[in-house]
């Protein structure tokens, strides 16, 4: 009896920690997206923009928009990566390169 209990917990635990995990990569994509609109809307208020100063400071958001949005797939990236060997390793599947 108390080994199907520990095994029922053992599942809710990872079950879970699937969900956190998923979540987390939800909100990251969802703040990729967010980043590239703000990149486009920022790309279009430099293609109008006449006044030089506006100009220099939207050069300077471009930049930072583009430095956000890097970390944030590189972030993706390695939060995807760890998902995979974690499955991987559930699994017992050999991950090839």
């Amino acid at each position: 009896m108390n080994f199907k209990k520990f095994n029922l917990l053992n599942f809710k635990k990872k079950k879970i920690n699937n969900t956190k995990a998923k979540n987390k990569s939800r909100g990251l994509l969802n703040e990729v997206k967010r980043t590239k609109d703000e990149i486009f809307c920022t790309e279009n208020w430099f293609n109008f923009e006449t006044n030089n100063d506006l100009i220099d400071a939207c050069i300077y958001k471009l930049k930072s928009l583009e430095a956000k949005n890097k970390f944030l797939l590189m972030k993706t990236k390695v939060l995807k990566t760890k998902s995979s060997k974690k499955f991987a390793k559930n699994k017992k599947y050999v991950q090839t390169k």
